[in-house]
């Protein structure tokens, strides 16, 4: 046998991106609507991403949450299969049960199966204000930081209105810094600077016994964020300035 001829399967590194959508009737309307146009555009941008960044597998993975939470997905999806189809809003928040199971699906056994994943991005959409509120959410939420990849995955929040309840995001992302106002790109903006602080510690795979200091990363590239025009596909940094995090 010529070992010179045997095929070897080169394994790429998988970057999972968590969607976690607040569909309930707070977000009706305009709301839901700017949502699904910001959704719409996002996917090709990260395939876009993916083109230009060969050796990493980019999945999606959409979390439905009103009066029970729903997997869109059936797993991570290959963003290159992935289709966006437009959410309808209704019912009451739960984000108790959306936080529960997004913690089940958080293992080796479920979603995280690949063993050279790096850590997951988790965007949590929503005006924040649970109509179904008590102390269920914040039990499950405490549950879900307790998740070793959750506390190594990057999060971020998008808020979908004035009157969005901002210390519940942050109280889910650890930071003000990663909560951020929906507007035209911001989807974007956040997955292009999750993957910059991926690309800066990307000889070191994600290690479940060491704590990450990607999630600093990724607050320090968004801390100052200013909307442009446009967005790149690039991963290297670019600093931006705004005290606002509007």
């Amino acid at each position: 046998m010529n070992v010179f001829n045997k095929e070897v399967e080169i394994v790429r590194p998988v970057f999972t991106i968590f969607f976690i959508i607040d569909t309930s009737a707070c977000m009706a309307g305009e709301r839901i609507a700017m949502l699904n146009i910001e959704m719409l555009e996002t996917i090709p941008f990260v395939r876009n991403i993916s083109i230009e960044n060969p050796d990493i597998q980019i999945k999606i993975a959409v979390l439905e949450s009103s009066n029970h939470a729903r997997w869109i997905t059936n797993g991570p999806i290959e963003v290159e299969q992935f289709v966006w189809i437009c959410l309808d809003a209704g019912g009451n928040a739960d984000f108790g049960a959306a936080f529960e199971t997004l913690n089940d699906k958080l293992s080796r056994q479920a979603f995280m199966q690949s063993q050279s994943s790096f850590s997951p991005l988790i965007i949590f959409i929503s005006d924040g204000i649970n109509m179904n509120a008590g102390e269920k959410p914040f039990i499950a939420l405490q549950m879900l930081k307790n998740n070793k990849w959750f506390k190594e995955g990057i999060k971020a929040a998008i808020a979908t209105g004035n009157d969005a309840n901002i210390d519940l995001l942050a109280e889910f992302t650890g930071s003000m810094d990663s909560v951020k106002k929906i507007k035209s790109g911001i989807i974007q903006y956040l997955i292009k600077e999750a993957m910059g602080a991926i690309w800066i510690c990307l000889d070191r795979p994600i290690d479940l016994e060491y704590e990450s200091d990607l999630q600093m990363i990724f607050n320090d590239r968004i801390k100052n964020f200013h909307q442009t025009g446009s967005i790149s596909t690039t991963i290297p940094n670019n600093d931006v300035n705004d005290d606002d995090w509007f």
